[in-house]
């Protein structure tokens, strides 16, 4: 049986990653991967298209690392500060979570997503908090979160 030589489009398990070249049986190529999209024989056409596709995607992920660090940049100079009442020992009532902390961002003209936002759990104690936020896979970002005691007003009788 002849062997045709294909690039992945896609991973695929037991296989190999994306953007490979790799020898296959011709009829696996033939009746399971060209079929579904997840390969293309090598031919010059298709090289020529398949190179361009990947540097397109090269570009694409520079691009959105080089937004991530600017916005990095932008939220390590903001500070998020929130008032709560507060009891003893300075623990709060309720709590701040990361969709408070997205509400201030979407405040202030960021759009950051609440998923994105590392908290082991709700901040519930007075003071000064750092906060990271996952902007990407490789970059992200250290928000300070002000907790402050929020005064509250005695009516006169």
């Amino acid at each position: 049986m002849a062997n045709l030589e294909v690039y992945l489009k896609h991973d695929v398990d037991k296989l190999g990653k994306a953007g490979e070249r790799i020898m296959v049986k011709n009829g696996y190529a033939r009746n399971f991967l060209i079929p579904r999209d997840l390969a293309v024989p090598v031919t010059k056409n298709s090289l020529r298209a398949l190179e361009n596709a990947v540097r397109q995607v090269a570009s694409r992920k520079k691009r959105d690392l080089k937004d991530a660090q600017s916005v990095a940049q932008h939220i390590q100079s903001l500070e998020c500060r929130f008032l709560r009442q507060s009891g003893e020992e300075d623990k709060i009532f309720g709590s701040v979570t990361a969709r408070d902390i997205a509400a201030v961002l979407q405040e202030k003209g960021l759009d950051i997503d609440s998923r994105r936002i590392v908290l082991e759990r709700p901040i519930r104690s007075l003071g000064i908090h750092n906060v990271q936020i996952r902007l990407h896979q490789e970059v992200a970002a250290e928000l300070k979160v002000w907790v402050e005691k929020e005064e509250v007003e005695q009516e006169q009788a």
